[in-house]
Formats: structure tokens, sequence, C-alpha cells
């Protein structure tokens, strides 16, 4: 079974809309080490999506406790939910 590995950074930046907390997401998405372009992330709570770069970099805004899943074909797809906790850099296998 193939896997996807997804590096993601929460920057500490606040922006408020609708009086809630949106942070900007990056992140890298990996196989292998090997980053994956045109990978679908999906903000699944917002409807949001976005595509990786040739260097499998995407930027998506999320919200604590929004639930991003990967879509790219003949792999697993991965599901992280953001959290309070996250720390500056998180791996999501």
């Amino acid at each position: 079974m193939t896997k996807i590995l997804i590096i993601i950074s929460i920057s500490l930046v606040f922006m408020n809309t609708y009086s809630q907390d949106i942070y900007p997401i990056n992140g890298c998405v990996l196989f292998d080490s090997i980053p994956l372009k045109n990978v679908i992330v999906k903000n699944i709570s917002s409807n949001v999506s976005t595509i990786t770069n040739d260097h499998g970099f995407f930027y998506l805004n999320s919200k604590i406790g929004d639930t991003l899943t990967t879509f790219y074909y003949g792999m697993k797809s991965t599901t992280k939910i953001i959290t309070k906790n996250e720390t500056a850099q998180h791996i999501l296998r």
C-alpha cells in the first residue's frame, strides 16, 4: 500500500474573519522523499482546494478543527485535522 507524506507548517500569523482565526497552511506533499506535483489538497470543512506545484508545495487557509485531505491518482488519500497543538512542522503519514 502506498503512502503519501505531508509536511505542514502553520504560521502563527492570526487573521480575523467572521471572528474566527484563520491560519495560513503551507506544506509539501512527498512520496518516498520525492515531492509530488498536481496533488489535490482540499479543506473538507470549507470546501476549498488547491493543487501542489512542481515542487510539491501548497498553500491553503484553515481554521482550528478543519479537515485537510489529499487526493492523488493511484495513491491512498490522507487526512489531517488541524488542532490547537500543532507545532511549527507536523508530519502526516
